[in-house]
């Protein structure tokens, strides 16, 4: 095996999933490039994931032992985020986009100083604050996917989206040394909404008791599959000028009922 010559930390909460899928479908087309995933979901609310990250020496580990139990198991790793083993991180889910407020109404510099309070006030924030006490290493952020519709609804239009994310940079997190990449236009359907056949779909998950088992439909919009994680990581290794040959990307087939089985989905990491 050829040694990699970049190395990529990618950690997050759920959505992660959509990137790993997406990996390796496509991997085989970047044999120089190592990622690692530190992905997170679990019982308790993933904006705490992000929150309990502490410094220790050059690594990032968990506070809550419960919470740390539970990533080591999903991360398969010790518990330590090690960034200075890493030439790139990634960081997936940190926040949701904001959704705006009338552009009709309030000057540019009201919108602008309401987005960049929004950001700073993320979830996201304080794991940044951490990890620039012992690495300085190049961080990229990606914000929650927006969420999978059926119909056109009330969300707002794409119109400001890019530019906001230029903003958010150059203002807020260029003091981080961290930058935002934005959802890949290709994914987007009406509005600022994420096409359907990119959302996970309908999927049965095992609930109740070993003894009283029940199988639960849910049918998931906010979590994207592996064409859409691996749509996102194109762009993302592009921005690093990492280009890849006669790419094949998986086929966006998603809200189908995909696994009748009782299994979870998530189950992937």
């Amino acid at each position: 095996m050829t040694e990699a010559s970049l190395k990529i930390c990618i950690l997050g909460n759920s959505h992660v999933a959509s990137f790993k899928t997406g990996w390796q479908a496509i991997r085989e087309f970047y044999p120089n490039i190592e990622i690692t995933f530190y992905p997170f979901n679990g019982p308790s609310r993933t904006s705490v994931f992000f929150t309990s990250f502490t410094p220790e020496h050059d690594s990032l580990t968990i506070s809550n032992p419960n919470l740390k139990a539970r990533f080591i198991q999903l991360s398969r790793s010790d518990g330590y985020v090690r960034p200075n083993e890493f030439d790139q991180m990634l960081v997936v889910g940190g926040f949701h986009w904001w959704h705006g407020i009338d552009r009709t109404a309030y000057s540019t510099q009201v919108i602008q100083a309401a987005l960049r309070t929004h950001v700073s006030k993320a979830n996201i924030w304080p794991f940044l604050k951490n990890l620039r006490k012992i690495s300085d290493i190049p961080v990229a952020l990606t914000h929650v996917p927006f969420v999978a519709s059926r119909e056109v609804s009330i969300a707002r239009a794409q119109a400001g989206y890019q530019d906001e994310v230029k903003l958010v940079n150059a203002s807020v997190l260029a003091s981080m040394k961290a930058q935002m990449i934005s959802q890949p236009e290709v994914t987007f359907g009406p509005y600022l909404q994420t096409h359907l056949k990119y959302a996970i779909g309908e999927y049965y998950l095992q609930k109740g008791s070993a003894d009283e088992p029940k199988q639960v439909l849910v049918d998931d919009r906010w979590h994207m599959n592996s064409a859409f994680g691996a749509k996102f990581l194109v762009k993302y290794l592009r921005s690093l000028s990492v280009k890849a040959n006669n790419l094949d990307l998986p086929v966006p087939m998603g809200h189908v009922p995909i696994n009748a089985q009782g299994k979870n989905v998530f189950q992937v990491y």
